[in-house]
């Protein structure tokens, strides 16, 4: 499993959406939690983007996606999306 250049490869896949600045940082956010964390955290994102790729706003939904399974996993504390 290949856990380099995430946001890159996230940014590739989803885009940047009508908010690319935020979604930017978004991305290498998850980047350095995947850094921080390894497989737990790559996997959080692994399975969220996977789920996103059905859904009518992909993008959207795989921004609270997986900030629910960072959450979930106790990776991530607050609230909002990171």
């Amino acid at each position: 499993m290949d856990m380099s250049n995430i946001a890159h490869r996230l940014e590739a896949k989803f885009g940047l959406g009508d908010r690319p600045t935020v979604r930017r940082k978004l991305y290498r956010r998850l980047e350095r939690e995947v850094e921080a964390h390894g497989e737990v955290a790559y996997e959080c994102v692994a399975i969220a983007a996977a789920d996103a790729e059905t859904a009518d706003k992909p993008g959207r939904y795989f921004s609270k996606a997986v900030t629910s399974r960072l959450r979930e996993r106790g990776l991530l504390e607050g609230g909002g999306v990171l």
